[in-house]
């Protein structure tokens, strides 16, 4: 596939295969291998002003997806549809964002729809094997690519399955990637951050959530509503979002419930009391941490966090043998 990538350009150019070939070996260097050889020269016929989308009779998967992409036609799986964000613009006016992860036996990449384009999530759901024709790519501002959504693009169901997806570490399976925080970029993934709970937000740690799906309730005249059970008996469920900082850079991370409890060191729920949240969060600040969690995109904070599933504080004595260590 890449040699008839490499004869469209040349042909296209007049630049010498040769020399094509080598461009390419450059670009995935210098992209520390994180592109194909496939994506590559997709980048390198950008640079020139061509259109490779739809050279040679291969299917166009995920890893080969570039910015400046004009007509993307990709086969792959609904991994994730996120809620939907309602924003208010510079002028006033309310805009609705809501992003879906697509994925292939190549990896994964972010559906981003606008405004009127959200409804699309309500048409789908995870799992389903899709086919997108004529989206567009972009780089977004976390230096990633994402798709686009325009108007002769056109959404629709498979017949056939789509059953193997890249393993990501996603919560279908896989284990937890080690990263630094400042490497966690990638959403829907697995991954294990070690570092110092530098801040610890406690102000309003508690929402009102159904007994039964432990989802956030609202009131209505007067009694807490589920969308799901109807009128219920609302609990208080805990929510606390930490900052984790390694000397690398810093993550904001969540802790829902039973792991907020935890990173609290609460041996049982505080059942609401505000005090009791705020004397365990400043126990633990400063404390260094290893959380291992899943990440999504928050786009009220326009960056990728970490959900918090497990939760393992260093010892003086492990932290010691570390220092010790990089001094051996």
């Amino acid at each position: 596939m890449v040699d008839e990538l490499v004869e469209k350009i040349s042909e296209e150019t007049g630049e010498p295969e040769e020399e094509i070939k080598e461009r390419i070996g450059s670009k995935v260097e210098e992209l520390s291998g994180l592109v194909s050889e496939e994506g590559a020269a997709h980048l390198v016929a950008r640079e020139e002003g061509i259109e490779l989308a739809e050279a040679g009779d291969k299917e166009l998967t995920v890893e080969n997806i570039v910015p400046g992409m004009n007509r993307v036609d990709l086969k792959c799986k609904v991994v994730d549809i996120s809620d939907i964000n309602t924003f208010e613009r510079d002028e006033g006016e309310e805009g609705q964002v809501r992003n879906v992860v697509l994925g292939d036996r190549t990896g994964t990449v972010r559906l981003t729809l606008w405004n009127d384009q959200t409804e699309v999530g309500d048409k789908i759901e995870e799992g389903d094997s899709i086919h997108i024709k004529n989206a567009y790519s972009r780089e977004d501002n976390r230096g990633n690519v994402e798709l686009r959504v325009g108007d002769e693009t056109k959404i629709g169901m498979m017949e056939e399955e789509i059953d193997e997806v890249a393993d990501t570490g996603n919560s279908s399976g896989g284990g937890h990637r080690k990263a630094r925080t400042n490497q966690v970029m990638n959403e829907n993934v697995n991954y294990e951050v070690e570092g110092t709970l530098v801040e610890i937000y406690a102000d309003e740690p508690f929402y009102k959530a159904c007994p039964e799906c432990q989802k956030k309730v609202e009131k209505e005249d007067g009694s807490w509503r589920c969308e799901e059970h109807g009128e219920v008996e609302a609990s208080d469920n805990m929510i606390i979002s930490a900052i984790i900082d390694d000397g690398y850079g810093n993550l904001r991370t969540v802790f829902f419930r039973e792991q907020a409890q935890e990173l609290l060191g609460l041996d049982e729920d505080p059942e609401g009391n505000l005090e009791t949240v705020q004397s365990g969060a400043e126990d633990v600040k400063g404390e260094e941490i290893v959380v291992k969690g899943r990440s999504r995109y928050n786009d009220f904070f326009n960056r990728t966090e970490l959900i918090g599933n497990e939760i393992e504080y260093k010892s003086d004595d492990e932290m010691l043998e570390e220092k010790l260590a990089v001094v051996r």
